[in-house]
């Protein structure tokens, strides 16, 4: 009887150690994808490879750039098929606070607060 529960727990031991060291079959590993809209600014293209970084190393995601003017990007991200906008003049899309309003995205934050944007012109 001794005999039996020593074989016994042995199996049950080499079948745990076997099925620890065994490889993970599954997607989790898999990247998920992000698509960034690229509207073709520096800062942009900064705040994309910055998020792109943190989204990699951190949570397994893959970032890709599209690239296009603003209303174009824009309805990417209406249709769905962008994924992040990381920096847009609002007052260039006459649908923003519409579809805001009607959930079409959602506005996380505000990359910069001391800006204003018109036509420039020097003495």
């Amino acid at each position: 009887m001794k005999k039996k529960i020593i074989i016994l727990l042995t199996y049950l031991l080499i079948v745990t150690l076997l099925g620890a060291c065994s490889s993970k079959i599954s997607n989790d590993d898999k990247p998920i994808k992000a698509i960034f809209a690229d509207a073709g600014w520096d800062s942009i293209r900064f705040h994309n490879a910055v998020a792109a970084y943190i989204g990699r190393v951190a949570y397994n995601i893959d970032g890709e750039d599209i690239p296009g003017t603003t209303p174009i990007t824009y309805s990417g991200m209406i249709s769905g098929d962008v994924d992040v906008y990381m920096e847009v003049w609002v007052d260039n899309l006459p649908t923003y606070y519409e579809d805001l309003k009607y959930g079409k995205f959602k506005e996380l934050g505000i990359n910069f607060d001391d800006n204003k944007q018109g036509f420039y012109v020097p003495r």
